[in-house]
């Protein structure tokens, strides 16, 4: 059985520095911020549109509630390293021939983002969500295919100089327009923290991006 062929929700999701969309350093995150790590967990892991119950778990299950398309690094890097992510299907892209992940029944590997977002769209429920990790050259992939709708962004800020080495690209204005909060809650489907929050030195923000029609 696979899911039906109506378009699904394709987010781009990325927390990054808002000054300049940093996203990484030195193979990893380059902060620890528990708020922002429990809003991505809920997110990708939920059941939405009035689906009941607890989200997947391995099995012989072939849709899914929630699909990771991720680019090998992002699987490698911290804080992930090379485990998928459990309660989710994680596809992984690898142009890589000789590249090789530990078999796993909620993990797959393809050779390019064409055949990832393939897989994504014939596995995902009806009512499931498709959710692109990164890393940068994944990010400036998808974001400029029509089959990208949302953009979900934590929006960081940091009073301390945050070195990064991986950046998204920039949010085109004329392509996405950023929804209001009440959008946000809508799309997600629950609460969400409205404005800044601050952890350390650090203050984020929730921010959704719509593909204009």
């Amino acid at each position: 059985m696979t899911a039906d062929k109506k378009q699904k929700p394709f987010i781009f999701m990325a927390a990054a520095l808002a000054e300049n969309g940093g996203i990484g350093h030195d193979n990893g995150l380059p902060w620890s911020i528990p708020g922002d790590w429990k809003f991505f967990e809920e997110t990708t892991s939920k059941l939405y549109n009035g689906q009941f119950g607890e989200p997947q778990i391995p099995d012989d299950t072939t849709v899914w509630s929630n699909v990771m398309v991720m680019g090998r690094h992002s699987y490698e890097s911290r804080p992930m390293l090379r485990v998928p992510l459990f309660h989710r299907y994680n596809v992984i892209v690898s142009r890589n021939k000789d590249y090789e992940i530990e078999p796993s029944p909620i993990a797959e590997l393809v050779p390019s983002l064409d055949q990832a977002f393939e897989l994504a769209s014939s596995i995902v429920k009806p009512d499931g969500r498709i959710f692109v990790l990164g890393g940068e050259q994944i990010y400036r992939q998808s974001i400029l295919r029509p089959e990208c709708t949302h953009v979900l962004l934590t929006n960081i800020y940091s009073s301390k100089p945050i070195p990064c080495d991986t950046f998204i690209p920039k949010i085109d204005p004329e392509i996405f327009r950023r929804a209001t909060h009440e959008e946000l809650e809508a799309f997600l489907q629950t609460s969400v923290p409205r404005g800044k929050q601050t952890h350390e030195h650090f203050q984020y923000e929730f921010v959704l991006h719509v593909r204009k029609e």
